[in-house]
């Protein structure tokens, strides 16, 4: 059905069909309760117009070029550059008013030094191999006094509504460890003091979802289990009585899926 949205953006540029994980994207960035989280990520940064901000991770764009609306200077850095690609086209780039594009490891920032007066990362982390080295970059390219604000889903929260609990908790923990970091959500406090973030705040907020098919694009609940199974992680017989369990519940009713989230903020401190 669909694809598991955690799994594939290390390596976009190698995918079979990058388009597909574009597409993820786009899906992603029309949901209400996105728009709600990443208005709190912007409220968090509280950089007045006119002020420089970086998004890392920004892949097709949509969320610089509405920090660009509000009248930021933003830049879009990615490692993937079929996203850049589309989002150069999608979201144009460079005039004014607009967002900047650029190539961008997470791990290594093509940036000077307090190059920025406020940062961020979303759904970013959870892909990378040193989620530390990450936030120590998104600091280093901050301006001392001024915010990094980063965001992730702990994929160890996924709920889906089938009968079976045990299976549930079986098959969805095998899905959860796919993803390179996937409890990085209940981390980033501890990641952001531990770089040395001041004044750090925690935030939470849920996607709900009613729908086998929604469910499944925006979560993976069939094909993060697939996937386990050809990783060796779930023997054939628990992946089919998942299956079937998510195909019964779906007859009763449409299937319920829930994911949480959790934004952290913290203040870059005078070097």
């Amino acid at each position: 059905m669909g694809r598991s949205p955690a799994i594939g953006f290390e390596r976009v540029d190698a995918a079979a069909r990058p388009q597909g994980l574009a597409a993820y994207l786009e899906l992603v960035n029309e949901l209400p309760a996105v728009r709600a989280y990443r208005e709190r990520m912007e409220q968090a940064l509280d950089l007045p117009a006119g002020h420089r901000v970086l998004d890392v991770g920004c892949g097709t764009g949509a969320e610089s070029a509405r920090l660009a609306a509000s009248g930021l200077r933003a830049v879009g850095a990615d490692l993937s550059i079929d996203l850049l690609a589309a989002a150069r086209r999608q979201r144009k780039s460079g005039s004014e008013g607009l967002p900047v594009f650029t190539a961008g490891n997470a791990l290594a920032l093509p940036f000077a030094n307090a190059a920025f007066d406020g940062c961020r990362a979303e759904r970013v982390l959870q892909h990378v191999t040193d989620p530390a080295a990450a936030v120590a970059e998104l600091m280093r390219v901050c301006r001392p006094g001024r915010r990094v604000v980063v965001s992730e889903p702990d994929w160890g929260t996924l709920a889906v509504d089938i009968d079976d609990a045990a299976l549930a908790r079986k098959v969805l923990a095998a899905a959860c460890d796919l993803v390179p970091q996937g409890w990085i959500g209940r981390r980033l406090p501890g990641l952001c003091r531990d770089a040395g973030l001041q004044d750090v705040t925690i935030e939470a907020h849920s996607l709900v979802v009613e729908g086998y098919a929604t469910a499944d694009a925006l979560f993976g609940v069939a094909s993060g289990p697939l996937r386990a199974l050809d990783a060796d992680r779930l023997p054939p017989e628990d992946v089919a009585r998942w299956l079937g369990a998510l195909d019964r519940r779906e007859q009763r009713g449409p299937l319920l899926a829930s994911l949480t989230g959790l934004t952290a903020s913290g203040r870059v401190p005078d070097r």
